[in-house]
């Protein structure tokens, strides 16, 4: 992801079967990304959330469209052992620089979907961002349970007291799939580098609120919801090769719902082994002379997602009814 790039997800969050990321918006979510103690390290680099807001970003009808927006940092020392001069060739010199790219993210509650800006040069990706959301709000369920446990306690006397194993139980712990968001231009020009595909493999994850899948898998994950599955794969194969005009237009049909993971497998012209999924068909989109001010930012970034929005170019649903209670409790927050 180039400097300066937006870029679109969904974030699937979900508790078990039943609840999901609005459900535990106000107690687990928000303070997930809010809560400035909270940092992940890996080896010598740390990641964190930095200035993160609560806001509403719009209406939808009577439907406040509420978001988190901030930045996401990866704080890091850059080393170096050896340097190239003329005349010399390879030079043993040690050095090291202290690093912090960063990226600025919307989180749009109402439809779970992800704007995804590369503030500088190596900002962290999509993937580093998904997993220390993991993290931070598996730390701040942990933190909900004990504080429910206290609660329901203080209610339950001359009753057995419950346990934080027990509740446990009632409220799952969070799962998080961050699903880049594909662009249809771009998922023509990767199959068309295909020589043969082999097999297309499309991952179906539980979706936020309602069924939010696209037309070509809906029926089919409607047919199996009744199971519970956490998550189901379609699969298209033929060792001869799929048709790619038709692999093209039923890839771009699946990767118009919020919650499918997609990945082909093929041979490119040269005959060599080729696998591509969402993450080499995101849609990205150049943002010229991005404002400083993290206001102004968060304001063009969701005019931007909007323009695409009604240019067909990416696809929202309306704010799920399960919703929209929800997101009046929330307002209160503001």
């Amino acid at each position: 992801m180039r400097q300066h790039d937006l870029s679109f997800a969904n974030f699937v969050l979900r508790f078990g079967i039943e609840e999901v990321l609005l459900d535990y918006a106000a107690d687990i979510v928000i303070p997930a990304f809010r809560d400035n103690t909270h940092v992940r390290t890996f080896g010598e680099t740390t990641f964190r959330f930095y200035n993160v807001r609560f806001t509403k970003i719009a209406d939808e009808g009577k439907v406040p469209v509420l978001a988190l927006s901030g930045h996401f940092i990866k704080d890091t020392v850059l080393k170096r052992q050896q340097i190239f001069r003329p005349g010399r060739g390879l030079v043993e010199d040690e050095a090291e620089i202290e690093s912090a790219p960063s990226s600025y993210f919307v989180l749009i509650l109402n439809y779970h979907r992800l704007l995804y800006f590369a503030e500088t040069a190596s900002a962290p990706p999509l993937e580093a961002f998904a997993t220390t959301a993991q993290q931070f709000l598996r730390l701040e369920y942990r933190k909900y349970l004990t504080r429910r446990v206290e609660r329901e306690n203080v209610t339950r006397r001359g009753v057995e007291r419950i346990t934080r194993d027990q509740l446990g139980k009632r409220i799952p712990p969070p799962v998080l799939s961050v699903v880049p968001v594909a662009g249809e231009d771009l998922i023509s020009e990767i199959v068309d580098r295909f020589r043969k595909i082999k097999q297309i493999r499309f991952k179906l994850v539980e979706p936020n609120d309602e069924l939010d899948a696209s037309a070509a898998v809906a029926a089919i994950e409607q047919t199996f919801r009744p199971l519970r599955p956490k998550r189901l794969e379609l699969i298209a194969s033929d060792p001869k090769g799929l048709d790619k005009a038709a692999s093209a237009q039923k890839i771009i049909e699946a990767s118009e719902g919020h919650n499918t993971e997609i990945l082909i497998d093929g041979e490119d012209h040269a005959g060599l082994s080729m696998k591509v999924d969402n993450e080499q068909f995101a849609l990205s989109v150049p943002i010229e002379d991005p404002p400083q001010d993290d206001a102004e930012l968060r304001a063009r970034l969701v005019q931007v997602y909007d323009h695409l929005v009604h240019a067909d170019k990416v696809r929202r649903l309306p704010t799920p009814a399960a919703a929209v209670e929800k997101l009046a409790r929330l307002v209160r927050l503001l």
